[in-house]
Formats: C-alpha cells, structure tokens, sequence
C-alpha cells in the first residue's frame, strides 16, 4: 500500500510509512500543529501494483464468474448489432435479451464477491499490521526502560 499525503503535509520517510502501514490517524491530527488537518474521508492508504499481485490468488476462484459474463454478453452484443442491421426474428431477440441479463448478473454476483474479498483481505492485513506495530511499540518501550533505567 502507498501512503497518500494530505495537502500541505510533509512526506513521510519510507520507513514511517513501512512501519505504519494502515495506521489511521485520529480525526483532527496533524504531523504537527499549524498543519490542516485532511478533508472529511480522506483515504490515508492506496493500493500500489504490488498489492494486486500480493492479492491475486484470494480472487482466483471469482474469476469464472468474469468469464461467464464476457462468454454470455458476447452473444448479447452480436445479436444487438445484427438486430440494427437486420430484422431478425423474436425468438433470437429473446435469446439475446437471455444472454445479456445473465451476463448482467455474472457481472453483478463478481462485484459482490470482489467487494467481500476485497474488504476481508483489507481487514486481516490491517488487523496484522496493527498486531506488529503494537508489538513493536512494546519492544521499544521495554528498550527505552531499560536505556533510562
């Protein structure tokens, strides 16, 4: 994931970023103060290119629904063409309209599902990146302690 900086914010250091990632800053923080904050929803993380590659086998077993569509509305736009040109008899049109409505809802069930993945691999990365930042945060105090002590 890529860090996206709000307007007027310094960049962080690529270390920052790496051992933050998904950190979400409170509403109203700022690096530091005179800085404004970022507007209403602003999306602090995006995904870069190697996050579809990271990601791609967890979508594997949708991808049967994206072929179904292209395979169904194929078909669907052939007939559509060819019904412009052509007067072609109902039986076709029927056919057509078949193919592009389950086309239409191979397309609409692989959204559903790309939306599910995609929000439960989002949450588990999150929920692991949370995990080490924490652990980290309590290995350095224990150094600090022990360094001040």
């Amino acid at each position: 994931m890529d860090f996206r900086v709000p307007v007027g914010w310094p960049t962080p250091a690529d270390w920052w970023v790496r051992e933050n990632l998904f950190w979400q800053p409170p509403p109203g923080w700022t690096p530091r103060a005179g800085l404004a904050p970022p507007s209403k929803g602003w999306r602090y993380w995006t995904p870069n290119p190697g996050w579809r590659k990271a990601t791609a086998p967890a979508y594997r077993f949708i991808r049967h629904w994206a072929r179904a569509a292209v395979l169904l509305g194929v078909p669907c736009l052939i007939l559509a063409v060819v019904s412009l040109v052509v007067d072609i008899p109902l039986v076709a049109q029927v056919v057509g309209w078949a193919f592009g409505t389950l086309a239409t809802g191979c397309v609409v069930v692989y959204g559903i599902l790309r939306r599910r993945i995609t929000r439960g691999v989002l949450d588990e990365a999150a929920s692991l990146a949370a995990q080490e930042r924490r652990e980290r945060m309590v290995h350095e105090y224990q150094r600090y302690r022990r360094a001040v002590g």
